[in-house]
């Protein structure tokens, strides 16, 4: 049983931090800030700030290692991967 849902998706009671997190990372991959997928042209877009901090994911490979385990990634076979451009007014 979860506990009661407050705003932006967490919960008070018997939610787990790490279930949590998994939740609000998930979310933020699929939304508009997060990652775009093409498809069509094979191209995975992660977000800006997944480029500036790389190393912290093992490079391109770990970031879609990482994408993968929150994002179906599988029907793109032979993608090219680039980033989104950062809207700094996100702050």
């Amino acid at each position: 049983m979860r506990g009661r849902e407050l705003p932006g998706g967490w919960c008070a009671g018997h939610c787990s931090l790490e279930q949590q997190l998994d939740d609000d990372t998930r979310g933020f991959l699929e939304g508009s800030h997060g990652v775009a997928v093409d498809a069509a042209a094979r191209r995975v877009a992660l977000p800006a700030f997944m480029q500036w901090t790389a190393g912290d994911f093992g490079g391109e490979a770990g970031m879609l290692l990482f994408v993968g385990g929150y994002m179906d990634l599988a029907d793109i076979t032979d993608r090219r991967m680039g980033y989104r451009d950062y809207d700094w007014r996100l702050g």
